[in-house]
């Protein structure tokens, strides 16, 4: 059953504006594109520093997103799919992360990668 419509609708902008303001988010895009100035010109002013790829020998496959956010859809009591069948996320028990959000291991921790924790106050799946 989704939570509550007006404190999840505040919890998703909160979550969209934090994710376009993380840096580990942007970067998992870098090189997924070829540069467009690179392929018609044969070079770019910004060189390593440029975000796209210079070539596809430095082209990177772009990350999976599917159900790493909350469908807005879903959230309004409005989703039609399955949750199955939908790209994101019908409730906290079905986000997941990608490979760029996962912690890596610490000094004295056990060996297994974890995940972030999906911080929700107040709300029941």
């Amino acid at each position: 059953q989704p939570p509550r419509k007006n404190h999840s609708r505040a919890m998703a902008l909160a979550a969209g504006q934090a994710r376009n303001n993380d840096i580990r988010f942007r970067t998992q895009f870098q090189k997924t594109q070829l540069c467009s100035f690179f392929e018609s010109k044969g070079h770019c002013t910004k060189g390593h520093r440029c975000q796209f790829a210079h070539g596809h020998r430095e082209l990177k496959i772009a990350p999976d997103l599917t159900k790493t956010s909350l469908c807005k859809l879903w959230l309004n009591f409005c989703c039609s799919k399955e949750a199955a069948e939908c790209q994101f996320a019908h409730g906290w028990h079905d986000l997941r992360v990608t490979d760029q959000y996962l912690q890596p291991k610490r000094r004295g921790q056990p060996s297994e990668q974890t995940r972030p924790s999906v911080q929700h106050q107040g709300m029941s799946e």
